[in-house]
């Protein structure tokens, strides 16, 4: 096979829309670059580590995500100081890492980007010994994830049927401690950003860098909700109050909330103190 570079693309056939037609230009954008490319379809949870086994065992020289936030997550957990690079193909909901980075969202743009790309390193996190490299948090938009996962409904009328239905914005308990600084009191959510955003171009830190080896913490400080959506989509949250920021390497939260998610995969915490941090593991991506 020569000097050929070889991809695999890890298809999620249950993320987004059926008619990306991800084939076509995987063989196209493959042919004209002299590349050998793959597409393994995913048919349950387990095939993402099974199939990335498989690829690191093969020696291939990229992997790509092909899918939602979730996908990505699934499969980047696999790939942390990995000297095989991660591409991306955003083919789920709100893609909030792709648009963070500024990759094409239409799918014959990613994969020709795929073959053009630039290796870099970023940083990975993890909370409550989950990995996440977008966006992670405890409250508000861990209740949401969670329903959201349940309904057929995707993209952001999906994520608005959802909201619509908890406009209480139950308020919780937190006391949290890092390196730089502490913060008790009641919130309705607080979110951890290696990234800046959910997806869908909301943003919950503008500023986050994917490679400053620092976790920012934004804990939306307000009971209403028009406040808090105003400063969410105007981006001014934190300038005008509605949240406050803190900034560190390792956070030691303490809550009374069971609900949270990483990189958008809900789950349900089973004791009130975790742990968010950032890891010393990069993930090499193509960006």
């Amino acid at each position: 096979m020569g000097n050929k570079k070889e991809y695999i693309f890890i298809h999620n056939p249950f993320s987004g829309s059926k008619s990306h037609d991800l084939k076509r230009w995987v063989e196209k954008y493959a042919e004209e670059s002299n590349a050998i490319a793959q597409i393994w379809d995913t048919t349950n949870a387990g095939d993402f580590t099974k199939f990335i086994a498989k690829a690191k065992e093969e020696e291939v020289d990229v992997i790509v995500s092909c899918g939602g936030d979730g996908t990505l997550n699934a499969i980047s957990k696999e790939m942390v100081n990995s000297p095989i690079a991660l591409g991306i193909v955003p083919l789920g909901s709100g893609n909030g890492l792709s648009r963070h980075l500024k990759l094409p969202l239409k799918t014959a743009l990613a994969v020709k980007y795929i073959f053009n790309a630039e290796e870099k390193l970023i940083d990975t996190a993890l909370i409550n010994g989950n990995h996440f490299v977008n966006v992670a948090g405890v409250g508000f938009d861990g209740l949401i994830s969670g329903k959201f996962a349940g309904i057929k409904k995707r993209g952001i009328k999906g994520y608005a049927k959802v909201i619509s239905s908890e406009l209480s914005l139950k308020q919780y308990n937190f006391e949290i401690e890092c390196e730089n600084g502490s913060w008790k009191g009641k919130s309705p959510m607080i979110c951890f950003t290696n990234a800046s955003q959910w997806g869908n171009n909301v943003q919950v830190y503008p500023n986050a860098d994917l490679q400053d080896e620092i976790l920012e913490c934004v804990i939306f400080n307000t009971k209403n909700w028009v406040s808090m959506g105003y400063g969410i989509l105007s981006r001014t949250a934190i300038k005008n109050g509605t949240a406050i920021l803190l900034k560190g390497k390792k956070f030691k939260v303490v809550t009374d909330c069971p609900y949270y998610h990483f990189d958008g995969e809900p789950d349900e915490l089973k004791q009130e103190e975790f742990e968010a941090r950032i890891r010393k593991s990069k993930l090499k991506i193509l960006c």
